[in-house]
């Protein structure tokens, strides 16, 4: 077997081996491999393709060459934040919905994220740390285990968190970020729902806090290594104070 290389990853500790990666399986993984088949069956380019279950009982993914980012400890790169890629992100949420047509889950399926119905497999965690760049640009996103059916515009909330981004922060300003949520909303061809996407986001964000409690709970060691960075989940928290402060702002170009 070629050397392990450390990925990094925030949730899986991700290694790759040739031209694979190994990551972390859970009771989720057969669920998740049959979507990323689906997807790959009808020409997605956007996901990773599954090879299967290595030796030490991994996933086995093709690995997808390019720059991916993890945001922390160090600064995401200034690329990341161009319109373009802003827009790039939101077409690319839209053609993985839309090539799930036909896609029929396993029997029982189960999925990490808690649901039992909904439009569509959301990714769960559409964000720029799990994605990868080439030469700046957009190019696949990553991480599918957190993906379980839902609602197409809890999938566009969760981009508009980290994608715009809605943080905490003092740059850019609240009118800047209310700008790119309508941009990511018109890419992703987002209807009149659009009018809900920031309550969506708000929930998005209040479930994903109970999510994670849950999961340190269990004794999951990606969401407890990120809890130990976030002490009492305080930048959820801080989220969505922020965003419940400016709700209607957020909402104004929609």
């Amino acid at each position: 077997m070629s050397e392990e290389v450390a990925l990094g990853g925030n949730l899986s500790d991700a290694l790759r081996v040739g031209n694979t990666v190994r990551r972390r399986a859970g009771p989720w993984t057969p669920a998740v491999h049959a979507l990323l088949r689906h997807l790959e069956a009808v020409g997605f380019e956007g996901s990773p393709r599954v090879i299967g279950i290595d030796e030490h009982g991994r996933e086995v993914l093709a690995y997808i060459g390019g720059d991916g980012p993890t945001g922390w400890p160090d600064p995401m790169p200034q690329y990341v934040w161009r319109d373009s890629n802003l827009i790039a992100a939101a077409r690319l949420l839209r053609r993985y919905h839309d090539s799930q047509a036909g896609f029929t889950p396993p029997a029982p399926a189960t999925w990490r994220w808690p649901s039992n119905s909904g439009e569509v497999i959301c990714h769960n965690d559409v964000a720029p740390f799990n994605a990868v760049f080439r030469d700046g640009e957009l190019f696949a996103m990553l991480d599918f285990d957190n993906a379980g059916p839902g609602r197409r515009l809890w999938d566009v909330a969760m981009g508009i968190w980290r994608w715009v981004p809605v943080y905490n922060d003092s740059d850019p300003t609240v009118r800047d970020r209310a700008a790119r949520v309508r941009l990511l909303c018109d890419a992703y061809g987002l209807g009149p729902e659009r009018k809900e996407v920031i309550d969506a986001l708000l929930d998005r964000q209040k479930a994903g806090r109970e999510f994670a409690r849950d999961q340190v709970a269990r004794g999951d060691p990606g969401f407890a290594k990120i809890w130990s960075w976030f002490p009492n989940d305080s930048y959820l928290l801080e989220a969505i104070a922020y965003i419940e402060a400016h709700r209607d702002e957020l909402s104004r170009d929609l």
